[in-house]
Protein backbone atom coordinates (compact mmCIF):
# COMPACT_ATOMS: atom_id res chain seq x y z
CA UNK A 1 0.00 0.00 0.00
CA UNK A 2 0.97 3.50 -0.63
CA UNK A 3 2.28 6.00 2.55
CA UNK A 4 3.93 3.73 4.09
CA UNK A 5 5.94 4.76 6.60
CA UNK A 6 8.57 2.76 9.31
CA UNK A 7 7.20 2.46 13.00
CA UNK A 8 8.72 0.65 15.18
CA UNK A 9 7.21 1.54 18.68
CA UNK A 10 5.39 -1.71 19.12
CA UNK A 11 8.78 -3.46 18.73
CA UNK A 12 10.44 -1.16 21.19
CA UNK A 13 7.44 -2.35 23.83
CA UNK A 14 8.32 -5.90 23.29
CA UNK A 15 12.28 -5.41 23.38
CA UNK A 16 12.60 -2.89 26.66
CA UNK A 17 12.93 -3.85 30.30
CA UNK A 18 11.77 -8.14 31.04
CA UNK A 19 10.11 -8.38 27.11
CA UNK A 20 12.84 -9.68 25.77
CA UNK A 21 13.31 -9.99 22.07
CA UNK A 22 9.77 -10.02 20.28
CA UNK A 23 10.77 -12.99 17.85
CA UNK A 24 13.21 -15.77 17.84
CA UNK A 25 15.20 -15.89 14.53
CA UNK A 26 12.78 -14.01 12.62
CA UNK A 27 12.82 -11.46 9.72
CA UNK A 28 10.41 -8.64 11.31
CA UNK A 29 9.28 -5.85 9.47
CA UNK A 30 7.06 -3.09 11.09
CA UNK A 31 4.91 -0.86 8.81
CA UNK A 32 2.38 2.02 9.94
CA UNK A 33 -0.18 2.00 6.97
CA UNK A 34 -1.70 5.42 6.04
CA UNK A 35 -5.35 4.73 6.29
CA UNK A 36 -8.12 7.24 8.12
CA UNK A 37 -5.77 8.27 10.79
CA UNK A 38 -1.99 6.13 11.13
CA UNK A 39 -2.63 3.53 13.83
CA UNK A 40 -2.52 0.58 11.84
CA UNK A 41 0.56 -1.15 12.68
CA UNK A 42 1.42 -4.41 10.36
CA UNK A 43 3.59 -7.48 11.61
CA UNK A 44 4.89 -8.96 8.16
CA UNK A 45 6.74 -11.89 9.81
CA UNK A 46 8.36 -14.02 7.26
CA UNK A 47 10.52 -16.39 9.04
CA UNK A 48 12.67 -18.54 6.67
CA UNK A 49 10.45 -21.18 4.73
CA UNK A 50 7.03 -20.23 6.08
CA UNK A 51 6.18 -17.55 4.52
CA UNK A 52 3.87 -19.27 2.32
CA UNK A 53 1.95 -20.52 5.64
CA UNK A 54 1.70 -17.51 7.55
CA UNK A 55 0.40 -16.02 4.00
CA UNK A 56 -2.45 -18.85 3.74
CA UNK A 57 -3.59 -18.60 7.19
CA UNK A 58 -4.07 -14.56 6.78
CA UNK A 59 -5.79 -15.66 3.55
CA UNK A 60 -8.24 -18.29 5.68
CA UNK A 61 -9.10 -15.92 7.92
CA UNK A 62 -9.70 -13.12 5.68
CA UNK A 63 -11.95 -15.02 3.63
CA UNK A 64 -13.85 -16.11 7.00
CA UNK A 65 -14.48 -12.80 8.14
CA UNK A 66 -15.54 -11.49 5.09
CA UNK A 67 -18.36 -14.40 4.98
CA UNK A 68 -19.33 -13.75 8.82
CA UNK A 69 -22.82 -12.13 9.35
CA UNK A 70 -24.72 -9.89 11.72
CA UNK A 71 -23.56 -6.78 13.29
CA UNK A 72 -19.61 -6.25 12.72
CA UNK A 73 -18.31 -4.48 15.98
CA UNK A 74 -20.66 -6.08 18.41
CA UNK A 75 -19.27 -7.01 21.69
CA UNK A 76 -19.06 -10.56 23.06
CA UNK A 77 -23.02 -11.00 25.80
CA UNK A 78 -20.10 -12.65 28.26
CA UNK A 79 -18.09 -9.12 27.89
CA UNK A 80 -21.17 -7.09 28.17
CA UNK A 81 -22.51 -8.81 31.36
CA UNK A 82 -19.24 -8.13 33.16
CA UNK A 83 -18.62 -4.74 31.82
CA UNK A 84 -18.77 -4.17 35.92
CA UNK A 85 -15.37 -4.83 36.72
CA UNK A 86 -13.73 -3.40 33.40
CA UNK A 87 -11.59 -0.56 35.37
CA UNK A 88 -9.30 1.32 32.46
CA UNK A 89 -5.45 0.99 31.70
CA UNK A 90 -3.96 -1.07 28.44
CA UNK A 91 -5.88 -3.91 27.77
CA UNK A 92 -4.89 -6.50 25.09
CA UNK A 93 -7.44 -8.70 22.97
CA UNK A 94 -6.14 -11.43 21.86
CA UNK A 95 -7.21 -13.21 18.32
CA UNK A 96 -9.49 -9.72 18.42
CA UNK A 97 -11.80 -11.13 15.00
CA UNK A 98 -13.12 -7.98 14.04
CA UNK A 99 -12.64 -6.40 16.91
CA UNK A 100 -16.34 -5.72 19.12
CA UNK A 101 -14.60 -6.28 22.09
CA UNK A 102 -11.46 -4.06 21.53
CA UNK A 103 -13.94 -1.11 20.99
CA UNK A 104 -16.48 -2.54 23.86
CA UNK A 105 -13.94 -2.01 26.28
CA UNK A 106 -11.97 1.50 24.49
CA UNK A 107 -14.88 3.01 24.70
CA UNK A 108 -14.45 2.27 28.98
CA UNK A 109 -10.70 4.12 29.03
CA UNK A 110 -8.78 1.32 27.76
CA UNK A 111 -5.90 1.89 25.67
CA UNK A 112 -6.22 -1.56 23.46
CA UNK A 113 -3.53 -3.33 21.62
CA UNK A 114 -5.62 -5.74 19.33
CA UNK A 115 -3.78 -8.62 17.61
CA UNK A 116 -5.35 -10.65 15.25
CA UNK A 117 -3.87 -12.70 11.68
CA UNK A 118 -6.38 -11.21 9.33
CA UNK A 119 -5.74 -7.90 7.66
CA UNK A 120 -8.85 -7.41 6.36
CA UNK A 121 -10.45 -7.43 9.73
CA UNK A 122 -8.31 -5.27 11.69
CA UNK A 123 -8.50 -2.83 8.89
CA UNK A 124 -12.21 -2.91 9.36
CA UNK A 125 -11.97 -2.23 13.37
CA UNK A 126 -9.00 0.10 12.88
CA UNK A 127 -11.47 2.26 10.42
CA UNK A 128 -14.32 2.00 13.14
CA UNK A 129 -11.92 2.79 15.59
CA UNK A 130 -10.64 5.95 13.85
CA UNK A 131 -14.15 6.86 12.95
CA UNK A 132 -15.00 7.04 16.88
CA UNK A 133 -11.72 8.60 18.06
CA UNK A 134 -10.82 5.81 20.13
CA UNK A 135 -7.67 4.23 21.29
CA UNK A 136 -7.59 1.10 19.60
CA UNK A 137 -3.64 0.25 18.01
CA UNK A 138 -4.47 -3.21 15.96
CA UNK A 139 -1.59 -5.28 14.75
CA UNK A 140 -1.29 -7.98 12.15
CA UNK A 141 0.45 -10.68 14.30
CA UNK A 142 0.88 -14.62 14.33
CA UNK A 143 0.98 -16.04 17.43
CA UNK A 144 3.19 -18.79 16.57
CA UNK A 145 6.17 -17.01 16.14
CA UNK A 146 5.87 -13.99 18.01
CA UNK A 147 6.32 -13.15 22.24
CA UNK A 148 4.71 -11.11 24.59
CA UNK A 149 5.51 -8.54 26.34
CA UNK A 150 6.07 -9.49 30.40
CA UNK A 151 3.54 -7.43 32.64
CA UNK A 152 2.62 -5.65 30.31
CA UNK A 153 -1.44 -5.04 30.39
CA UNK A 154 -4.33 -4.34 33.33
CA UNK A 155 -6.57 -6.45 30.76
CA UNK A 156 -6.46 -9.35 28.73
CA UNK A 157 -9.52 -10.92 26.60
CA UNK A 158 -9.17 -13.81 24.49
CA UNK A 159 -12.37 -15.00 23.23
CA UNK A 160 -12.97 -18.39 20.88
CA UNK A 161 -9.06 -19.23 20.68
CA UNK A 162 -7.25 -21.33 22.97
CA UNK A 163 -3.47 -22.81 22.00
CA UNK A 164 -2.29 -24.67 24.79
CA UNK A 165 1.32 -23.34 23.94
CA UNK A 166 0.48 -20.13 24.27
CA UNK A 167 -1.02 -20.10 27.79
CA UNK A 168 2.33 -19.49 29.75
CA UNK A 169 2.69 -16.23 27.72
CA UNK A 170 -0.84 -15.07 28.21
CA UNK A 171 -0.51 -15.38 31.87
CA UNK A 172 3.03 -13.91 32.11
CA UNK A 173 1.80 -10.87 29.90
CA UNK A 174 -0.78 -9.71 32.64
CA UNK A 175 0.61 -7.34 34.96
CA UNK A 176 -0.08 -7.94 39.10
CA UNK A 177 -3.83 -7.43 39.95
CA UNK A 178 -4.42 -7.50 36.09
CA UNK A 179 -7.88 -8.94 34.93
CA UNK A 180 -8.07 -12.08 32.41
CA UNK A 181 -11.81 -12.58 30.23
CA UNK A 182 -11.33 -15.69 28.66
CA UNK A 183 -14.12 -17.66 26.67
CA UNK A 184 -13.44 -20.50 23.95
CA UNK A 185 -14.67 -24.03 22.59
CA UNK A 186 -14.22 -26.99 25.02
CA UNK A 187 -13.41 -30.73 24.03
CA UNK A 188 -17.64 -31.12 23.60
CA UNK A 189 -17.72 -29.06 20.44
CA UNK A 190 -16.66 -31.97 18.43
CA UNK A 191 -19.89 -32.72 18.96
CA UNK A 192 -21.04 -29.08 17.21
CA UNK A 193 -18.45 -29.26 14.93
CA UNK A 194 -16.82 -32.25 14.10
CA UNK A 195 -14.25 -31.72 11.85
CA UNK A 196 -12.54 -28.94 14.67
CA UNK A 197 -9.22 -29.68 15.33
CA UNK A 198 -9.29 -30.86 18.79
CA UNK A 199 -5.69 -29.52 19.50
CA UNK A 200 -7.59 -26.23 19.78
CA UNK A 201 -10.30 -27.16 22.55
CA UNK A 202 -10.20 -26.64 25.98
CA UNK A 203 -9.38 -30.20 27.60
CA UNK A 204 -11.95 -31.71 29.84
CA UNK A 205 -9.38 -30.03 33.38
CA UNK A 206 -11.14 -26.57 31.93
CA UNK A 207 -8.63 -23.10 31.94
CA UNK A 208 -8.51 -22.87 35.57
CA UNK A 209 -5.48 -25.58 35.90
CA UNK A 210 -3.68 -23.09 33.12
CA UNK A 211 -3.60 -20.27 36.00
CA UNK A 212 -2.56 -21.11 39.08
CA UNK A 213 -1.42 -17.97 40.06
CA UNK A 214 -5.01 -16.11 39.76
CA UNK A 215 -7.84 -15.86 41.66
CA UNK A 216 -10.85 -16.84 40.13
CA UNK A 217 -13.37 -14.92 40.13
CA UNK A 218 -15.99 -17.16 38.52
CA UNK A 219 -15.53 -20.58 36.04
CA UNK A 220 -18.07 -22.08 33.84
CA UNK A 221 -15.97 -24.97 32.40
CA UNK A 222 -19.60 -26.06 30.25
CA UNK A 223 -21.73 -22.76 29.05
CA UNK A 224 -23.66 -22.17 26.06
CA UNK A 225 -26.43 -24.69 25.14
CA UNK A 226 -24.42 -27.16 24.01
CA UNK A 227 -22.18 -26.89 26.83
CA UNK A 228 -19.34 -26.56 24.88
CA UNK A 229 -17.99 -23.31 25.91
CA UNK A 230 -15.85 -22.80 28.95
CA UNK A 231 -15.43 -19.19 30.60
CA UNK A 232 -13.00 -17.51 33.04
CA UNK A 233 -12.63 -14.71 35.13
CA UNK A 234 -9.51 -14.33 36.58
CA UNK A 235 -6.98 -12.05 38.28
CA UNK A 236 -3.51 -12.16 38.61
CA UNK A 237 -2.33 -12.56 42.25
CA UNK A 238 0.71 -10.22 43.47
CA UNK A 239 3.91 -12.61 43.78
Amino acid sequence: MAGTACDLRWERLFASGSCGKICNKLIFIALRLKIDSERLLIFLLEPNGIGATLKRDREKWDQRYSEEQGPPFSPDPWLVEHANLLESGRCLDLACGRGGNSLFVAERGYSVHAIDISLAALLELQNEANRRNLDVQSIVMDLDYCSLPVESYDLVLVFYFFDPRLMDAIRACLKPRGLIIYATYNHRHTSVRPGFNPAYLVPPSGLVPYFPDFEILLSEPYAGESGNITRMLGRKRHE
